[in-house]
């Protein structure tokens, strides 16, 4: 108490002395809690729903009709190429075939008889020619014409004989190969997914399905991705997929193809990523999600979310300008074109696939047509022996023309020594030959032209690009049946340029001419700006539905920015007298971050990119070492001096 008491009476002393105590100064600038931007790998990863799909699929067709024998298989049974899946009863064309194996064997006895004919024939006429030599007036000279001609027959017989044996192999080729088509083989290792038929029933050619085969490793993910997100889908593009309930770790990989057309419907763009799958726990039709990473960039800007504001400011209207027509418009190909076979086959090559570019006349799918390579090998065998027939008619006609040349010469020296029936026989000979020889040079253009038109089939059963594409689709794999005019095989579309379709209401429609200009925008294709081009053609007649009228403006698209399918605006300078648009206000997003350079605040204005709640990535604006403010954004503005204190990184 003492002690409290000395203390009390020297504070009055003191106050008494020097007045009472000054307050201490208070700091009234804001305190705020600052970051600096960090540079670090950013990607946007983009989720979406995916299906699992085989590799390979295709039906089993027939190409011979009859009644099915047996199936080796049932559904779920693993088969590997070249196993037989069935066998087709063809009593008819097996009968056909032996009986032309037949031939073909007969043709070895024919050639010996037509050797020990020529040999005859040749003894006689050189046994004659040496006595002619010897003694010139000992042998007749009708008998010489007659070894001549006979032995001139016999020798041009012998090279038919011969030719003709190339033509009935031929021909039993060919029926072996259709006696092939009767046995069911399976064109690569796969599943049997599904079974239509059993022995006994009638399968028609082409058109009974017989057995679907699959192939699962690998598989292919197909996903969906939506129009503003496909302009960033690249094939390079790393992706995640997984497959809820399956036990399969999830796959990291990269996009394989994409189809480089949105969808018209859904105007989504078909993205395909393939899985290996060598354990088969992949299954056609599972469910999958995939995830894909678009704008990676290795050293991007990145600042906590709360350093970002943003202000919308409604912005007046300004003058209205002159009237212009806002009306939808569309990304459609410059050329597209459905690729269809022209002859029936197997395919047996695809060369392309889903999103590859193809130049013209690049091979594109290739058609197995071993009954046309066989058919053609007949015809060109007949078309060797067909000089072989003319030349022996031609023997048969020099044969017939001597002997009835003589016997007409002598007739006309000596009358009364050759009988009137002998010359008249001799002169129906010469006749029949020489009309004999005219009709076998007839049919030589016949199969000449034969064999062209085969050649041209077995010409189209290679298909080739008929002008620079993109696959927009494939529908086929090899092993599927390719039927003439209905199979549809390949979609191309060409990329470049592409036409910007839109649809203008009758009363711009009447004030459209040509050479006016068209300003395109695409909303949903972010980094495409703006597109002023010409209209490049339009209907001139409306549609009696909507009343619209179709027109369409060209654009280049050398970098293939521009996808068909895509959605636009498209905006028409018309002409006539101007008709103002009624003025209309609108609002603007202005992002921006506040810096603090020497105790004071700064706006700076921003381009952000990825942002997913948590960070963000600053495109344009800001360098890097500057102090952004995190805390107290809304206790300053611009110009307001504060205190910082820096967040540790």
């Amino acid at each position: 108490m003492k002690r409290f008491a000395l203390g009390a009476a020297a504070a009055a002393a003191t106050a008494t002395l020097f007045g009472p105590p000054e307050p201490m100064p208070r700091e009234t600038r804001p305190h705020v809690l600052t970051c600096t931007p960090v540079k670090k790998p950013v990607s946007r990863r983009l989720r979406l729903p995916g299906d699992v799909r085989p590799w390979r699929e295709v039906i089993l067709y027939a190409r011979v009709a009859g009644y099915l024998e047996s199936v080796a298989v049932d559904r779920g049974a693993k088969v590997h190429r070249g196993q037989i899946l069935a066998t087709i009863s063809v009593p008819e064309l097996e009968k056909e075939l032996a009986r032309r194996e037949a031939e073909v064997e007969l043709c070895g006895p024919m050639i010996a008889r037509d050797e020990a004919q020529r040999a005859a024939r040749k003894a006689v006429w050189d046994r004659l020619a040496e006595v002619a030599d010897r003694t010139p007036n000992l042998v007749g000279g009708r008998e010489a014409d007659e070894a001549r001609g006979r032995f001139a027959v016999a020798q041009a017989q012998l090279e038919v004989t011969r030719e003709r044996e190339k033509v009935r192999r031929a021909a039993a080729e060919r029926l072996r190969t259709q006696v092939a088509f009767a046995t069911i083989r399976a064109p690569f290792d796969g599943y049997v997914t599904e079974r239509w038929v059993d022995p006994g029933a009638l399968v028609r050619a082409g058109s009974t399905p017989m057995l679907r085969l699959t192939q699962v490793d690998p598989v292919r993910v197909r996903v969906r991705v939506p129009e503003s997100e496909a302009l960033r889908v690249r094939a390079d593009t790393r992706v995640r997929v997984e497959f809820p309930d399956s036990g399969r770790a999830p796959f990291e990989g990269r996009v394989a193809r994409s189809s480089w057309e949105l969808r018209a419907k859904t105007r989504t763009l078909d993205v395909e990523i393939d899985v290996p799958n060598p354990d088969g726990v992949l299954r056609p039709g599972m469910s999958a999600r995939v995830a894909l990473e678009l704008e990676e960039r290795t050293e991007a800007l990145v600042l906590p979310a709360p350093a970002l504001v943003i202000e919308r400011r409604r912005v007046a209207p300004g003058d209205p300008g002159p009237a212009r027509r806002d009306v939808a418009a569309e990304v459609v190909a410059n050329q597209e074109v459905l690729v269809l076979p022209q002859v029936q086959g197997y395919v047996e090559a695809v060369f392309v696939d889903l999103g590859d570019r193809v130049r013209k006349g690049d091979a594109l799918v290739q058609i197995a047509v071993p009954d046309l390579e066989r058919e053609q090998d007949e015809q060109e065998a007949e078309l060797a022996l067909h000089p072989l027939l003319v030349a022996l008619d031609q023997a048969e006609l020099s044969w017939r023309e001597a002997v009835w040349s003589r016997l007409s010469r002598t007739v006309a020296e000596a009358p009364g020594i050759v009988s009137p029936d002998l010359l008249d026989e001799a002169r129906h000979a010469y006749e029949a030959a020489r009309a004999s020889l005219e009709a076998t040079r007839a049919r030589g253009a016949p199969l000449r032209a034969a064999l062209q038109k085969t050649r041209a089939k077995i010409a189209l059963a290679t298909l080739r690009a008929p002008f620079d594409a993109i696959v927009a689709a494939r529908e086929i794999h090899p092993g599927d049946l390719a039927q003439p005019e209905t199979t549809r095989l390949l979609r191309l579309v060409q990329p470049d340029p592409v036409r910007v379709r839109f649809r203008l209401p009758q009363a711009e429609a009447l004030a459209l001419r040509p050479g006016a200009r068209v300003t395109i925008r695409f909303p949903f294709a972010p980094g495409v700006p703006p597109v002023t081009a010409p209209v490049s053609r339009f209907t001139w007649s409306l549609d009696p539905g909507t009343k619209t009228m179709s027109a369409e403006a060209d654009l280049p698209n050398p970098h293939g920015a521009l996808l068909p399918g895509m959605y636009g605006r498209a905006s028409l300078d018309t002409e006539g007298p101007e008709t103002p648009a009624p003025p209309r206000s609108a609002e603007r997003a202005e992002t921006f971050v506040l810096v603090v350079n020497d105790g004071t605040v700064k706006k700076v204005p921003i381009e952000i990119g990825h942002e997913d709640g948590v960070e963000f990535e600053v495109r344009h604006g800001l360098v890097g070492d500057e102090e952004v403010i995190l805390v107290g954004k809304n206790l300053v503005t611009e110009g307001d001096r504060v205190r910082t204190t820096r967040r540790s990184p």
